[in-house]
């Protein structure tokens, strides 16, 4: 709970003090709060950017495997890495 200026000035030097030490540590909380959610969302980018280099390398992999003639055969691989005929 935030003080008033005129609340504090009639409070004693301690008495200010310890509730100066509490409204900076309520607004330091309300900062922490903020940041662990903005940490939650840098998490989870990661994580699917993460997600999609591996899908990447998986396409890339697939395509590597597929034989040179694979064009003769008919088959075609689509950006998903789905072979269809």
């Amino acid at each position: 709970m935030a003080y008033r200026k005129q609340t504090l000035r009639k409070m004693k030097p301690t008495t200010r003090r310890v509730a100066e030490l509490q409204m900076e540590a309520e607004a330091l909380a309300r900062k922490l709060k903020a940041l662990v959610n903005k940490i939650v969302i840098i998490e989870l980018e990661a994580e699917a950017f993460r997600a999609i280099e591996d899908e990447q390398a998986a396409r890339a992999a697939l395509r590597k495997a597929v034989p040179d003639d694979w064009q003769d055969s008919g088959l075609k691989v689509d950006d998903n890495g789905r072979v269809t005929s």
